[in-house]
C-alpha cells in the first residue's frame, strides 16, 4: 500500500507542527510545502524544522502553490494559513479543483455554516463535484473547548455547569494571528476592534457553541442553560440570582427550530 501523500500550505507555527508530527508517522509522505515567508522560501523544509532528513526525499518550501499542488503530487493538502472560513475559501477551492483533500486549521472553519452558510454549501458542492473531501479540524474550536469537556462529564453522576478556561502563548505565531488577536495595538485600536468585530477573540459563537453542544448529544436546554449561565455568573457571580420570573430584568436570544440565532433584545429593545 502506498504512502499518503500530503502537501501544506503554510509553514508557520500550525503548518511546521503538523510537518513535525508527520515525520514522525508512518505511512505519511509529505511532498510539498508552499509558503511565502522569505526566510523559509527555497529552503528544505528539514533545515527550516531543525529534522535528520535520513532516507526521505527532500522538499523545498515553494512560494507557488501551482508547484505543490495537483492530484498527481498529493492525497491531501493541509492548509494552515487563516482563521476564518471568508479567507480560507479560496484556498480551499483552489485545491479541491484540482481533485486534492483538504484538511484545514482554520478555526470557523468547525462549523462553517454558522457564520458563512452560502460559502458552506458551495464548498460541499464543489467537493462532491471532484470527489474529495473537506475538513475543518484542530484544538480549538472543537476538541479542548468543546468535545473534550463533553467527553469528561461522562463519568460525572451529575453536571450542574461546565465552564473552560484557555491560556495559551502566541509567541510562536505570524503577524497575522497577532494581528486577529489584538497584540501589539493601542488600547484606543483594540477597543475599536472588539466593538466592530475585527479582532478574532474566539472564532466561534455561543450560538455556535449551542448547536454544536446538541450536535454531541447534549439537550437544547441544557446547552442553552450552559452556555447562558457560565457567562451570567463569570460577571455577576455564581450567587446572583438567574433565571425568568416575573418582574426580573432580562436579556433574551431567540432561536429558530435549527438553533439558528433570529434576534436578540437587552433592555427590551431589540439589538438583532
Amino acid at each position: 500500500m502506498e504512502n499518503i501523500k500530503v502537501a501544506i500550505w503554510g509553514f508557520g507555527a500550525m503548518g511546521s507542527g503538523v510537518a513535525k508530527v508527520l515525520l514522525r508517522k508512518k505511512g505519511v509522505d509529505i511532498t510539498g510545502v508552499c509558503d511565502i515567508h522569505p526566510a523559509r522560501v527555497g529552503k528544505s523544509i528539514f533545515e527550516v524544522l531543525g529534522a535528520e532528513r535520513g532516507e526521505r526525499a527532500d522538499v523545498l518550501v515553494s512560494p507557488d502553490i501551482e508547484a505543490v499542488v495537483s492530484k498527481e503530487k498529493c492525497d491531501i493538502c493541509i492548509i494552515a494559513t487563516d482563521s476564518f472560513t471568508a479567507k480560507v475559501f479560496p484556498k480551499i477551492k483552489l485545491v479541491v479543483e484540482k481533485g486534492v483533500n483538504v484538511i484545514t486549521s482554520a478555526e470557523e472553519m468547525s462549523y462553517p455554516k454558522a457564520q458563512q452558510p452560502e460559502l458552506a454549501a458551495e464548498m460541499d458542492r464543489l467537493a462532491k463535484a471532484n470527489g474529495v473531501s473537506i475538513l475543518g479540524t484542530g484544538i480549538n474550536p472543537g476538541l479542548m473547548m468543546d468535545l473534550l469537556a463533553i467527553c469528561l462529564t461522562g463519568c460525572m453522576t451529575d453536571v450542574e455547569s461546565v465552564q473552560c478556561r484557555r491560556v495559551n502563548s502566541l509567541s510562536p505565531f505570524g503577524p497575522a494571528v497577532m494581528e486577529e488577536q489584538g497584540v501589539g495595538l493601542t488600547v484606543e485600536a483594540f477597543e475599536r476592534g472588539v466593538a466592530d468585530g475585527t479582532l478574532a477573540g474566539s472564532a466561534i459563537s455561543l450560538a455556535d457553541a449551542v448547536r454544536n453542544a446538541v450536535s454531541f448529544g447534549i439537550s437544547p436546554s441544557d446547552a442553552f442553560f450552559a452556555a447562558s449561565y457560565a457567562p451570567f455568573a463569570s460577571v455577576f457571580g455564581d450567587s446572583a440570582p438567574f433565571g425568568l420570573e416575573c418582574g426580573r430584568a432580562a436579556d433574551l436570544a431567540v432561536f429558530d427550530a435549527n438553533l439558528n440565532l433570529k434576534a436578540v433584545f437587552m433592555d427590551g429593545e431589540r439589538m438583532i
